[in-house]
């Protein structure tokens, strides 16, 4: 607007931009009106009563945690994905979380995808524990920004 000579509707653009505040150009536009969108990078950690919840929900995760601990985590994180789209709305945050002490991105991101909300936003942006051999040399944010952005950090 303001390239062709409209400034009077910069400020509506930035608006309809800010509504997505998940998203490269909501985030500029929230910073051109001076506002912040806070994050939840928490995901909370999974107890017993949470594990029993899941389980009995959905008798596959022991599976899928018993493949991960047995070091098989490729079979486990698409077992994990497979599992998100079965897993019932009441269960989905306590999948998160279990998915997130597991350390498997790619089945966080595909959750969090499938259901959003605040509760999900650290699923949206998972930290994996992927390091190079000899350390990194760039910045890790923006390595795990391009596999998530390319690979969704699918193996």
């Amino acid at each position: 607007a303001l390239a062709a000579g409209r400034p009077e509707q910069v400020a509506e653009g930035l608006e309809i931009a800010a509504a997505y505040p998940l998203t490269f150009y909501g985030q500029l536009a929230l910073a051109q009106l001076g506002r912040r969108y806070d994050f939840n990078w928490e995901t909370p950690p999974v107890g017993p009563e949470a594990f029993a919840r899941l389980t009995a929900a959905e008798p596959a995760i022991r599976r899928a945690v018993a493949l991960v601990e047995a070091g098989r985590v490729n079979e486990g994180d698409l077992e994990f994905r497979w599992i998100n789209g079965r897993i019932d709305d009441r269960h989905a945050a306590d999948l998160l979380a279990l998915e997130h002490a597991l350390g498997l991105p790619a089945a966080q991101l595909d959750l969090a995808l499938s259901f959003g909300g605040r509760a999900f936003e650290a699923g949206l942006f998972p930290l994996p524990a992927y390091e190079p051999e000899n350390g990194f040399t760039a910045d890790p944010a923006l390595l795990y920004a391009l596999m998530r952005q390319e690979s969704k950090f699918k193996i």
